[in-house]
């Protein structure tokens, strides 16, 4: 056999790897954008035949290659927000006790609701208030009825940082919710499982007609 029928045996031999890698990469799927031919090794093998080897790479950014690094799957990282938190607004007349109940509830804001709770990890409605006057040295009855004789009768039209809220929302004159005021038309409670302890407008058009008394440390 010639020099010149072995070249083009070879130059044959070289097309058709080159095919076969081409069509062997298309039928895997293994990516969408054209290979690369990175090198062609050419050597004599057994009985003095030369012997060509393809290399073919493609181009790793290809739709179907797999990232060094990836997100884990159906997990979903959330920023952490801290709760924010009110502030107790006072005046003149607000006393220091007052306030100290006040801050208390503010600082209780975000507790979770629980039926009979006490505190200090979970409340409910009266246990709340009980909890926050019971931190400054006063002692609140868990029912709300009897709340109507503690202390001195605040006036509604001008509350102070905290003063117990009565609430009837059922049309019997008798308190069934209180809440602590904070200032500026807010109070704080123990609401519900679903809201836990939360900041409250009390100008609103729920609050504000079911307010039936308010009462201050004497």
């Amino acid at each position: 056999m010639g020099n010149r029928e072995v070249k083009d045996m070879t130059r044959t031999l070289t097309i058709l790897l080159c095919a076969a890698a081409l069509m062997t990469l298309l039928l895997c799927g293994c990516s969408d954008k054209e290979p690369t031919i990175t090198s062609i090794t050419r050597g004599t093998g057994a009985g003095g035949q030369t012997v060509t080897t393809t290399t073919v790479a493609t181009d790793p950014s290809a739709e179907g290659s797999v990232p060094t690094s990836a997100p884990s799957a159906g997990k979903t990282t959330k920023a952490t927000q801290p709760t924010a938190r009110p502030t107790v607004v006072t005046d003149g007349d607000s006393s220091e006790v007052g306030t100290a109940i006040a801050q208390r509830a503010v600082d209780l804001i975000g507790s979770p609701y629980t039926a009979g709770g006490t505190g200090p990890a979970a409340f409910d409605n009266p246990g709340f208030v009980t909890y926050c006057y019971k931190e400054s040295g006063y002692t609140v009855s868990r029912t709300l009825s009897s709340v109507l004789s503690f202390g001195a009768e605040a006036p509604t039209d001008a509350l102070q940082p905290g003063d117990i809220l009565l609430f009837c929302e059922n049309g019997t004159g008798k308190p069934t919710f209180a809440g602590i005021y904070i200032g500026n038309s807010r109070f704080v409670a123990c609401k519900n499982k679903e809201s836990g302890t939360v900041e409250q407008a009390l100008n609103n058009s729920y609050w504000l007609p079911r307010l039936i008394a308010a009462r201050r440390v004497g």
